[in-house]
């Protein structure tokens, strides 16, 4: 959405469409290569809200897989004329350490 949101262990990381995008280009530039691997999604809804909640693996494979980071997404859906879109990523680490939070 046009305000969204990515929460990362209770700290807003950055809010809105512009700074979201800024987010992901910037992240782009650097060095580092991964894919994250999401399991066991969960979604509960009515209307045009729900909640998507999953585990998530996150692996470097520059040289070979590293594991990097282990943890959760809960997430805020809404429906906006007819398509579902990203209210809040909320993502709870359990193990390993991220590179976007500072």
């Amino acid at each position: 959405t046009e305000d969204g949101e990515l929460v990362i262990d209770g700290k807003s990381i950055a809010k809105g469409r512009a700074a979201l995008t800024a987010m992901v280009e910037n992240a782009a530039k650097g060095t580092y290569r991964g894919r994250h691997w999401v399991c066991n999604a969960i979604i509960d809804g009515e209307g045009d809200t729900a909640r998507l909640r999953m585990y998530v693996l996150s692996f470097g494979i520059i040289d070979g897989i590293t594991p990097r980071v282990m943890g959760e997404y809960d997430d805020v859906l809404v429906r906006v004329k007819g398509e579902w879109k990203f209210k809040t990523r909320n993502i709870t680490f359990v193990a390993g350490k991220s590179g976007i939070v500072k």
